[in-house]
């Protein structure tokens, strides 16, 4: 696969959390002070590549709030050790039906295993309802070599 595909994954995982965290604003989450945990499910795929540049798109399945979609910006760059990328994912946007979610991300793709490691997001701006609403989290996932499909499990605290 791609070492572009693979941080497109990662990207799509981080911002599947931040869906989630917007679910929880619509679907009367705590105030903006208290946090509330939540996880879920995230499936990405990239959709297209300008530059260093790439976009991708997914959907999550989260267990407090059932389904969002998502889109990413990310980048590239050689990881800690032989075999792996850091992806850097520039923007992140969740869709609610209440407003968006924005913010950024980081993880770290295997190329020989395709495991996702060392995933955080950090969602810090919001509109409409969501506006002054964050999610902190981590992740880890994998990707599906035959169909690039990357799958990412998460954890979080949204506010």
């Amino acid at each position: 696969m791609r070492r572009g595909a693979r941080s497109f994954a990662v990207l799509a995982s981080i911002l599947a959390i931040g869906s989630i965290a917007a679910f929880a604003a619509s679907a009367g989450a705590t105030t903006k002070t208290k946090g509330k945990k939540d996880s879920g499910t995230a499936y990405v795929s990239i959709v297209h590549t300008v530059g260093n540049t790439e976009y991708a798109a997914g959907y999550t399945f989260d267990k407090l709030f059932g389904q969002t979609a998502t889109t990413y910006a990310t980048s590239v760059r050689n990881g800690p050790a032989t075999g792996t990328v850091v992806v850097t994912v520039k923007r992140l946007t969740l869709y609610t039906s209440t407003g968006t979610l924005y913010g950024t991300g980081i993880a770290t793709d295997n190329l020989v295993t395709g495991a996702i490691t060392d995933g955080k997001i950090d969602v810090t701006h919001g509109t409409g309802a969501q506006k002054g609403h964050t999610f902190v989290g981590t992740l880890t996932g994998s990707e599906d070599l035959k169909t690039g499909v990357y799958t990412f499990n998460y954890t979080g605290t949204y506010k």
